[in-house]
């Protein structure tokens, strides 16, 4: 595994301290943790997600390089959320639509 990025660290290091001066479910918090899950290095989230295989749904498609795509549906099921609540978190940590070629699964 690679060295951390200073900035990895730094918003680790603030999530850390917001999460035991204000608890896990301040907004500050979550927002903190939404900037870490960002600039979480790649191959730790392949590691985690390989360790937690079902912390996402099964993906509904997969890009031209294999990378798993979801639908919105399928994560509010998944993690038993109104389309509504799901919608809102996925623009709160800043993740876009996928425009490219999808191959669906069938």
């Amino acid at each position: 595994m690679k060295p951390f990025k200073p900035e990895f660290i730094a918003a680790m290091m603030k999530y850390k301290r917001l999460a035991s001066s204000l608890g896990d479910d301040h907004p500050r918090t979550k927002d903190a943790f939404a900037a870490v899950l960002l600039l979480t290095p790649d191959d730790m989230v392949r590691e985690f997600m390989k360790n937690n295989p079902n912390l996402l749904p099964k993906p509904n498609a997969y890009t031209g390089t294999g990378a798993p795509l979801y639908t919105v549906d399928s994560i509010a099921a998944h993690y038993g959320i109104s389309l509504e609540d799901t919608e809102k978190q996925i623009k709160r940590l800043g993740i876009a639509a996928y425009d490219g070629d999808a191959h669906p699964i069938n």
